[in-house]
């Protein structure tokens, strides 16, 4: 199993000769870069200079980067999976540098990018204007024009996966400050990904570990639900207390089934567990966010339920 925090190559994807390694491409730049001033300056041949500067520009143009959250394949199988506490950390830590290649002042979709070309391109209209630096301006233009041509750089900020994880954290960090004496695992879903050889996480959901559990006592869990409401997503995070079968669940929790303060209790079966689901009370127009206050209310009562009724 790899950690999210192995890095393999140059997240940056560049268009010319994609696998030539760093160092090798930066050192060609560099040659091409000097040679071109220096034959321009000092040898006086003006074209093949500005030969030597494109090449340049070109070696250097990027088509984006390797936006990919999950870089990193935490399993083989398509099945949920413990998941290392610092992996996730990471995970989030990742997704909040990669923001910083929407302000990339080498493409026009962000304010940095129009302003560096609104910049450049008053400095060449001067440089016109005033009848100088003709070959200056050139290079300007054959060192800054193939970046703006590379296309328009966009990363998705908050994919679905992010949204629930850090409403899963959310919970962690509330129960660690809360509840002594217990403690949490993560647990991601894999899932297979288009053109590669390893799965993906699609989904996360927090295992809480109560101390001294019942023999019977399989776990409270924590998953987050999204509802997309004209292509924004709103998280909706449940508990579940989960028994194996011959617990006996349904009828330690018979008083409390219902709907009251805004909390919905249900129980539920599967072929080898006994469930209590424990939600924020939904309408038809209403209730389907849940915002971290409300979290920490859900986590209080399961808890709360689950001490006074199933411990």
């Amino acid at each position: 199993m790899k950690d999210f925090s192995e890095h393999e190559g140059n997240p940056v994807s560049f268009r010319m000769f994609p696998k030539m390694p760093d160092i090798l491409r930066y050192l060609i730049v560099a040659v091409l870069l000097i040679g071109g001033f220096v034959i321009q300056t000092d040898m006086d041949y003006v074209i093949p200079g500005f030969v030597c500067l494109l090449l340049a520009s070109l070696f250097l143009m990027f088509k984006g980067i390797d936006r990919r959250i999950f870089r990193y394949t935490l399993n083989e199988n398509n099945d949920w999976v413990k998941t290392e506490k610092e992996n996730i950390k990471e995970m989030l830590r990742i997704v909040s540098e990669n923001k910083r290649w929407d302000k990339n002042i080498f493409e026009l979709s962000n304010a940095y990018g129009c302003l560096t070309f609104v910049l450049v391109c008053i400095i060449l209209v001067v440089l016109i204007v005033s009848g100088i630096g003709e070959i200056v301006v050139i290079d300007v233009l054959v060192l800054f024009l193939p970046f703006y041509l590379s296309g328009i750089l966009k990363i998705d900020k908050m994919p679905p996966i992010i949204i629930k994880t850090n409403n899963i954290v959310l919970a962690a960090n509330y129960l660690m400050k809360s509840y002594k004496g217990y403690d949490y695992n993560f647990y991601t879903l894999l899932s297979p990904v288009k053109n590669k050889t390893k799965p993906a996480p699609k989904d996360i959901k927090i295992k809480i570990i109560p101390p001294d559990v019942n023999e019977k006592f399989l776990g409270i869990y924590g998953q987050c639900s999204l509802n997309n409401v004209s292509g924004t997503f709103y998280p909706y995070l449940y508990f579940v207390i989960v028994f194996s079968k011959g617990y006996d669940l349904k009828n330690k929790i018979s008083g409390i089934i219902g709907t009251s303060n805004n909390i919905t209790r249900e129980y539920t079966q599967t072929a080898d567990a006994e469930v209590l689901v424990v939600r924020q009370k939904t309408t038809r127009t209403s209730g389907y966010q849940t915002k971290p206050a409300e979290i920490y209310t859900l986590l209080n009562y399961t808890i709360a339920v689950y001490e006074k009724y199933l411990k």
